[in-house]
């Protein structure tokens, strides 16, 4: 049976390719924005559901992991990866810092990517509000006549209410 140290190495490789995977289509995402690609967005969406799901499921395996490491090492309060690390012997030790570093790592590069992707969106949302407006403005200002060709005085709301 593998110890649980083991294990944990494993999860943190998973976690490691979630990460990865994540940054990968942040990345793509923000290509499909660029061209209006809305069935690539989609797309993306779902891969990217699916990657989240994929890292709650083994955070919970990690979490436990740490308990029956926790319990194993005697320890009084919750230690961490890291933690746990230190009272490991070589080559885990190290291959545990250096995963949890790459782990660390991962993660702040996809929430970068994922900050940028939204404010990308949020500009492009503000662009597309202010050319609604344009198009609303333009329209309650234009001249509606009648068949008779008489002017319909149009005291808001649209031409179709002035004409009913």
């Amino acid at each position: 049976m593998v110890e649980p140290a083991e294990q944990l190495v494993d999860v943190l490789h998973a976690v490691l390719d979630c990460y990865q995977r994540l940054g990968v289509i942040a990345s793509q995402r923000r290509g499909a924005m660029a061209t209006l690609n809305v069935a690539l967005l989609q797309d993306l969406l779902r891969q990217e559901e699916h990657q989240v799901g994929r890292l709650a499921d083994l955070d919970a395996r990690r979490a436990q992991l740490l308990v029956e490491i926790n319990a194993a090492l005697g320890c009084q309060h919750a230690a961490n990866v890291t933690a746990i690390a230190a009272a490991a012997k070589e080559p885990l030790k190290t291959r545990l810092l250096a995963l949890a570093a790459q782990v660390r790592s991962a993660a702040a590069h996809w929430t970068s990517q994922t900050s940028i992707n939204q404010r990308i969106a949020n500009a492009a949302n503000r662009g597309f509000d202010a050319v609604l407006r344009i198009i609303s403005g333009a329209g309650r200002q234009a001249g509606l006549y009648r068949a008779n060709g008489r002017h319909v005085q149009n005291a808001g709301g649209s031409g179709f209410e002035a004409l009913a």
